[in-house]
């Protein structure tokens, strides 16, 4: 690792060119600086139905979106800053083609909290004078909707497919003279104009439009909604699962914050990696498919506002343990690959003051009470920290694994379990494809008690992100070979689809390609879970309860699991051995049953039990031309004991 001057030298930059910065301050609307109670940033849903405070949102959000784009706080400029136009911000020089934004980082969740609290401020400013503007009979009833607006979240852990109102091209609100139906900014930020060539490369893949779009038709370029809810509500099971264990099991802020560390032991699940999918799954060939283009995208704010609740919610529940010195994998505009980062670190572009000189840093960031800010379920004014953790606790058990306190059901059929196992391929891609496994309802994932396993079997993914050059793939996980008559586009909707692993990049020529590989750890991680599979198999009576003992079940899915690549779209196969060089071997390791301390109220913690390599001995040769199944493609399988005191389950280490 090195470190690097570039910190002191973008700030020297800045004191040359300008007398005083943008100050991000946060918002004091609505915040009792005595007590701390501050308004909470509220689920769109929720938002959506509130009246007053979803129709100054819609309206800030127009007219923000309606500034100059060369205004430096406009929207455009804005959104710019996570990518293109890849050019300073607020007098803070680069030297990198890249944008500011950290991934591959452990600063990648403290990074988004002072961006999205910049975007917060511009909206909340154009909402004060939007609010007086209103008649005298409703102007106090807007004043105060305005005075606590914050930015909303979406929830897709709870409810994957997108709320209504980012799902239609105009919307019907109350403005200051009366109901209007206006074009929804929600649905799509309009470039004006779309800058190429300055700032945005004219073979750039979104080049052609003028306007974000999602899931793009390849034919007339319009917007496909309904394909983001189906791939969104293809992948509700790894959603839920994923955010669930997150926040239960990992307890290691860098193990839970990015994507690259290489030494993270078992637990490949981390918060960018959820990010990632959600952004590739919205995206689906789009805007928010490329980090490059994300942020233009007025999605990009409510999904990344989703993701900082997330970090929040863990930081309750896990005060003592936050970022220490690592490498920045990719490096962005500023910070050079390498560069080893710390608690210290500035947060460039993001000023905290109109100081120059005066950066927000992962330090300064670490409270959303500096902000101005809080969430639904983190009311931390007039409590403890122990009474507020288990207030945590409860509500996100409440969200993602309702079934938690109800105990678990007895098993269901007692047969031998290699009788079982014997026909499980055909089996279970014969079930329907809502109940196997990513395509699973949010009921039925309840029902299941997906999340309140005895054991928790996930596939670890490893793997160059950028190894098509740059371009997005995903990986599809499938029990059993998809069936021979399914083209690429469909391999979403297969009835054996475990999951599914996205990548979030963007072309490497627009990334600089020997910068990007001079990076010390190229591998990107994820995890693709199990447990929806092997719930439904329980349910379904194919698998007694007992099952899931890894010398039994380790065989079977290293004999039955498969994997298929696709590109962004979907819509294309790439040839398995364009990645066959870009995988590194996971080590076997016999890793121990960890003690868990559990609390009053506590979640179902899910320590490490096992871990054991799927080894594919045959060489990586020709016999990868043709798609493979997991174990060759050297991925880990790890069984996981969940620890729960709300049901009759028993810690014991197998």
């Amino acid at each position: 690792m090195k470190t690097s001057n570039l910190y002191h030298l973008a700030t020297l930059i800045a004191l040359s060119k300008q007398i005083t910065a943008y100050g991000i301050t946060g918002l004091s609307g609505g915040v009792n600086f005595d007590t701390g109670e501050r308004p909470a940033r509220r689920d769109l849903r929720d938002l959506q139905s509130s009246g007053a405070a979803f129709d100054l949102y819609i309206q800030a959000l127009a007219q923000f979106q309606a500034d100059d784009q060369s205004d430096m706080v406009s929207y455009y400029e804005v959104a710019g800053i996570h990518g293109y136009p890849y050019r300073s911000w607020d007098g803070v020089d680069g030297q990198f083609s890249t944008g500011y934004c950290s991934h591959g980082s452990p600063i990648f969740p403290t990074w988004h909290r002072p961006y999205l609290a910049l975007f917060e401020q511009r909206l909340w400013q154009y909402a004060q004078s939007i609010a007086a503007s209103y008649p005298d009979d409703q102007r106090q009833t807007y004043v105060d909707a305005a005075t606590t607006l914050r930015v909303p979240y979406w929830d897709w852990a709870v409810n994957p497919n997108m709320p209504d109102s980012l799902v239609y091209e105009s919307i019907v609100i109350n403005t200051p003279t009366g109901q209007q139906t206006i074009d929804n900014p929600l649905y799509s930020y309009k470039f004006h104009p779309l800058p190429l060539g300055s700032d945005i490369p004219s073979d750039d893949p979104l080049a052609k439009y003028q306007e974000t779009v999602r899931s793009p038709d390849p034919n007339t370029g319009l917007s496909r909604m309904d394909n983001v809810n189906s791939g969104m509500s293809s992948n509700s099971a790894w959603l839920t699962s994923s955010t669930y264990q997150l926040l239960s099991s990992e307890t290691n802020y860098t193990v839970f914050s990015n994507s690259v560390l290489k030494d993270r032991g078992d637990n490949y699940n981390n918060l960018e990696s959820i990010h990632d999918g959600v952004h590739a799954l919205v995206g689906d060939g789009g805007h928010m498919t490329y980090f490059s283009m994300a942020s233009f995208d007025p999605i990009f704010w409510i999904h990344h506002c989703s993701i900082d609740r997330v970090f929040a919610l863990w930081e309750v529940l896990n005060p003592d343990s936050y970022i220490e010195p690592m490498g920045d994998t990719y490096g962005t505009f500023v910070i050079e690959a390498g560069t080893v980062e710390d608690i210290n670190t500035p947060l460039y572009p993001f000023h905290r003051s109109d100081d120059p000189n005066d950066f927000w840093t992962s330090g300064s960031s670490r409270s959303t009470r500096d902000f101005g800010y809080t969430y639904p379920e983190i009311q931390d004014w007039g409590v403890d920290q122990g009474t507020l953790q288990n207030n945590v606790r409860t509500a996100i058990n409440n969200l993602y694994n309702a079934p938690a306190r109800k105990g678990r059901a007895a098993p269901k059929n007692k047969r031998d379990l290699l009788d079982d196992f014997k026909n499980a391929p055909q089996e279970l891609t014969g079930l329907a494809a809502n109940e196997v496994t990513g395509q699973m309802t949010k009921t039925r994932f309840d029902s299941l008690g997906v999340n309140n396993m005895v054991k928790n079997w996930a596939i670890n993914v490893a793997v160059d992100k950028h190894a098509l050059e740059g371009n997005p793939f995903q990986i599809h996980f499938f029990y059993g070979e998809p069936d021979s008559q399914l083209g690429p586009s469909e391999y979403s909707s297969a009835p054996n689809l475990i999951g599914t692993y996205r990548t979030f990049t963007s072309p490497m020529s627009s990334h600089n390609q020997k910068h990007r590989r001079a990076s010390t750890n190229n591998l990107s991680t994820g995890q693709i879970s199990l447990s929806p599979l092997l719930a439904n198999a329980i349910s379904n009576g194919i698998l007694p309860d007992t099952s899931l003992a890894p010398e039994s079940v380790v065989p079977k899915l290293s004999k039955n699991l498969e994997w298929r690549i696709t590109d962004s779209s979907g819509q294309n196969e790439v040839p398995v051995q364009d990645l066959a060089d870009k995988v590194e071997d996971v080590p076997l390791a016999d890793v121990p049953l960890a003690d868990v301390p559990l609390a009053d109220v506590p979640l179902a913690v899910v320590p490490v039990a096992d871990e054991l390599l799927l080894v594919d001995a045959a060489p990586k040769t020709p016999p990868l031309t043709e798609a493979g199944t997991v174990v060759s493609f050297a991925m880990a399988a790890e069984a996981l004991k969940a620890a729960s005191v709300f049901g009759p389950l028993e810690l014991s280490k197998d």
